[in-house]
């Protein structure tokens, strides 16, 4: 039974062949990971473990155009983000300590105005990350959030 058809088939209240996987991976872990059980690049995580779903989502920032790596110090970049925010963060980190925002009182929050959900930035390899995946007979979602 196909990723896909075990997902669907769990989806219509019907017994698959096993319940259906689903987890998702955090960069530096899968380096670790990689490193650990000595597997080359080309080795995907989610092959692996037999995962079934992939979840797509465009960038959901509210300014995605803004994105940029101000400077480098180290293993830390300073960058604004996409959501109004300069941070600092540890490359192939998940977790940024902010140091400035857009929004400078609560008060100005109304006054904001997010950039179009249908700009291309925001879709930067998404049909070929999902092509892929529908390659592999995964079910695929896609969602969409944020601001719109």
């Amino acid at each position: 039974m196909t990723s896909r058809e075990r997902v669907m088939k769990a989806l219509n209240f019907q017994p698959p062949d096993r319940i259906p996987r689903l987890d998702n991976f955090w960069g530096e872990f899968i380096e670790n990971w990689r490193n650990q059980k000595g597997f080359g690049q080309n080795v995907d995580i989610r092959d692996y473990y037999g995962i079934d779903l992939s979840v797509h989502v465009a960038d959901e920032t509210f300014f995605p155009s803004s994105k940029r790596v101000i400077k480098k110090e180290g293993v830390y970049k300073i960058l604004e983000d996409g959501w109004g925010r300069t941070v600092k963060i540890r490359e192939d980190s998940y977790f940024s300590q902010v140091i400035a925002t857009v929004l400078k009182s609560k008060s100005a929050l109304d006054s904001l105005e997010f950039e179009p959900a249908d700009m291309d930035v925001r879709y930067q390899n998404f049909l070929e990350r999902v092509k892929e995946d529908k390659q592999k007979q995964r079910a695929v979602f896609c969602k969409i959030g944020g601001p719109f």
